[in-house]
């Protein structure tokens, strides 16, 4: 009878530890994809932003300008902040969530570096 019972207990947790990996999987591959499409998101938004020129980007005393747009028409939860810098690593505008503080950094030298 002992045998049967242990055999039972080992089924029962073999089934458990299959549901605990399945769902530690699942939540992986949610994780990856959704890293995945915000990168994707945020890269063509930068291509997006560098064809248009300066003056497109950078808004005029008093008006909204087009990250400020772009923020409040944004329903991901994903989006943090977006900021235009100047050469001199001033920002000339910026869009943030409530709460978010745009980090300081400094502009690469090299074009690889623009697209952080």
């Amino acid at each position: 009878m002992q045998i049967k019972q242990r055999f039972g207990l080992v089924l029962i947790l073999a089934t458990l530890v299959v549901m605990f990996a399945t769902v530690f999987i699942l939540f992986e591959h949610q994780r990856d994809s959704r890293e995945r499409l915000a990168r994707a998101q945020g890269l063509d938004l930068a291509r997006l932003l560098g064809s248009m020129s300066w003056h497109e980007l950078v808004p005029r005393h008093g008006d909204r300008g087009f990250l400020q747009v772009l923020a409040r028409g944004q329903g991901n939860p994903d989006f943090a902040y977006g900021a235009l810098v100047g050469l001199d690593g001033a920002i000339a505008s910026e869009a943030t969530r409530p709460g978010v503080i745009v980090p300081p950094n400094p502009i690469a030298s090299e074009p690889a570096g623009w697209l952080g």
